[in-house]
């Protein structure tokens, strides 16, 4: 058995979600946790965004080192129509995430993943948030998992998560990239 992550990055709040795979790829277990950079960063920082990007640093880590994850997926940075100034903090919070990876696992079996990429793995056509709240719920081996009150973000996290299992069960060969 092996782990792997799927992570939706962000700089507020952030969703990291562990599955734990047999060597056939099946889901045995998965691990939804929610980083909260919003409320919990500690009183001694002033809650800027390299505050809150050095708070998430400490926490991946912590959690890379406790999971030991064979490799990493994550949502790829992209522009919001909406909110075009949220692309440099999240290209950021990437950046932080992938060399905390490397830091910690001295590897970089990292996937980037495109919001489109991971929305046409699970539905079709355009998807907001309750859209893949739905399109992770009708899928049995996560559905599970999906415990009252799951956050958005650890939701976002296990579609991420699981779209690169499902790259991984058709192409068994991704698992060989170190």
């Amino acid at each position: 058995m092996f782990n792997v992550v799927g992570i939706d990055p962000g700089t507020n709040y952030a969703g990291y979600v562990t599955f734990t795979l047999d060597n056939d790829f099946n889901i045995v277990h998965i691990e939804p946790f929610l980083i909260n950079l919003y409320d919990n960063i500690p009183t001694y920082h002033t809650g800027t965004v390299f505050d809150r990007l050095q708070y998430l640093d400490l926490i991946v880590r912590d959690r890379f080192y406790r999971d030991q994850p064979i490799q990493l997926a994550i949502e790829a940075g992209f522009i919001n129509r909406f909110r075009p100034q949220a692309y440099g903090p999240i290209a950021n919070a990437i950046y932080v995430i992938e060399n905390a990876y490397r830091h910690v696992l001295g590897m970089s079996s990292i996937f980037e993943y495109p919001p489109k990429t991971v929305k046409a793995t699970l539905i079709t056509g355009n998807a907001n948030k309750k859209d893949i709240y739905t399109a992770v719920s009708n899928i049995p081996e996560l559905s599970k998992y999906l415990y009252p009150n799951i956050s958005e973000h650890e939701v976002d996290a296990m579609a991420i998560g699981y779209t690169h299992i499902l790259r991984l069960r058709k192409v068994p060969e991704l698992f060989l990239v170190k």
